[in-house]
């Protein structure tokens, strides 16, 4: 029995130790921090939990392909669901309101009651959506599934352009804006516009209650149930190599491990050009870990408060009186996030709000050297953005019991992933076509899984490359690839 040994405990290393395990092969994990899921956590603060990633995961319809993903993995097993009726509620400098609703006939309603004039145009992007609700992705490719999917390629191809330039093509330009304050998001594709819709529509998109650390722990249970094995507070430092194939791992205790395979689910900038030395590169690959967007580093703000906000807004975008200075950047909307609807996370009269601010990296990482400094920063734009939400709800400021500011250097030290970005690779018009690898040239019983092994991050992006990447060594050993079920 061969032995695998897997770098990062987060989803897709995770989801990498199961599918090792299901087809007969010994692995084990080794994970810097102390807990299972890497960037798809959440963390306690005396009587809060804030979540730090899930928002939704594709998937959750059994009539999903995906779907058997998660079941192999359990995640879905004895979990509750819950809907949204929209992706988020924007309010404007104006004051006018605008819902993107799930239901594509009721966000159809929405956008005609801002813009008659653009009647075609959005019932062309209905369409679109409606069409995305009927299709479902496979897991598991080959020729004539790819064949079936051209119609999908084209739609993809079609909302290629940033959120932004399909804002603009509105006729009416306070309909342009709100679509815009609605789902620019450093400008990802309007794929992802139309897609998540599309998907939340046909109640395929839920968020999964108990949030990331229960999802988390979930797929690090049924790991464990198939016999492997985790090593948490196990830094990486460096891969071994010899005779040009990948002997096992070094940590940063100087402690060696051996394994006939690696399987790195980690940072792939870390991967590739620190643990590895650069040594397994070519210049394709170098051009696209240069010229690529990551998802951008964030703040991010997590507010307990006592206070029950279950009759407002799950997410909602709206205007600051007062600009508020981030990074030498004036941020004038924020978009504010009410985890109400779950009671593992607000629970007795409490609500856990959260809020994610992009920003800049080197900011912070050049602040953090001063810590008096940087605590001090993180404490004042808190307070600048709690007086904020006053405009929203005039008890907040007072009804606020516990504050916690992440910024790009905390999920640098507790994920190592490369300048704080929060997932991999943006998915951009330029990214939608890219290929990233499974291995690198010239180096054996080498393997990568994870966010920078496919553009468009999310969940099902870790758990999937992760799949796949076992399928490859599966066939690489000339073992049938096969799954099990809870």
């Amino acid at each position: 029995m061969k032995k695998v040994i897997i770098i990062g405990g987060g989803i897709a290393g995770l989801s990498a130790g199961c599918y090792c395990q299901m087809n007969g092969f010994e692995s084990e994990i080794y994970e810097m921090h102390d807990m299972p899921g890497g960037l798809c956590t959440g963390w306690r603060r005396k009587n809060f939990t804030f979540d730090g990633c899930l928002h939704w995961l594709v998937g959750t319809s059994p009539s999903n392909p995906m779907y058997r993903m998660w079941e192999e993995l359990g995640v879905v097993k004895g979990k509750k669901f819950f809907d949204y009726d929209y992706f988020i509620k924007v309010i404007d400098k104006e004051g006018n309101v605008f819902f993107t609703y799930t239901n594509p006939d009721r966000f159809k309603e929405q956008m005609l009651e801002y813009s008659k004039e653009d009647r075609k145009f959005i019932c062309s992007v209905i369409k679109d959506i409606k069409w995305f609700m009927k299709m479902k992705i496979p897991i598991d490719y080959g020729f004539f599934t790819l064949f079936k999917m051209i119609p999908m390629f084209y739609r993809f191809w079609k909302y290629s352009m940033p959120v932004s330039e399909f804002a603009g093509k509105f006729k009416n330009k306070k309909l342009g804006e709100l679509v815009n304050l609605a789902f620019d998001w450093h400008d990802m594709s309007a794929v992802f516009l139309i897609w998540t819709l599309a998907y939340m529509g046909s109640r395929d998109a839920q968020y999964v209650m108990g949030g990331s650390i229960e999802l988390a722990k979930s797929i690090e249970q049924r790991y464990l149930s198939l016999g492997g094995k985790i090593h948490y507070k196990s830094e990486v430092i460096k891969i071994l190599v010899k005779n040009n194939k990948a002997s096992g791992i070094k940590l940063n205790d100087g402690t060696e491990i051996q394994g006939d395979i690696i399987i790195s689910a980690a940072d792939g900038y870390s991967t590739i050009y620190e643990w590895l030395g650069g040594l397994y590169t070519d210049k394709k690959l170098d051009k696209k870990y240069k010229t690529l967007e990551p998802f951008p580093p964030l703040l991010y703000i997590s507010i307990g408060v006592e206070g029950n906000y279950r009759k407002e807004p799950y997410s909602v975008t709206f205007p600051l009186d007062k600009p508020v200075l981030i990074a030498n950047k004036e941020v004038e909307y924020i978009s504010l996030a009410n985890k109400s609807f779950d009671p593992s996370l607000s629970a007795n009269n409490t609500t856990a709000f959260h809020l994610s601010i992009p920003t800049d990296y080197d900011y912070w990482a050049e602040l953090y050297k001063d810590k008096t400094t940087y605590l001090q920063e993180k404490e004042r734009i808190a307070n600048e953005i709690i007086e904020g939400i006053t405009k929203l709800y005039p008890d907040f400021k007072s009804q606020v019991r516990e504050v916690d500011v992440a910024t790009p250097v905390t999920f640098k030290r507790y994920t190592g992933n490369y300048r704080g970005s929060y997932e991999g690779w943006l998915l951009t018009k330029k990214s939608m076509t890219v290929q990233m690898p499974k291995t690198l040239r010239g180096l054996s019983d080498f393997y990568m899984a994870g966010h920078w092994t496919a553009p468009g991050g999310g969940l099902p992006t870790a758990a999937s490359t992760a799949r796949q990447a076992v399928k490859l060594l599966c066939r690489h050993n000339k073992i049938k690839f096969s799954t099990t079920t809870v």
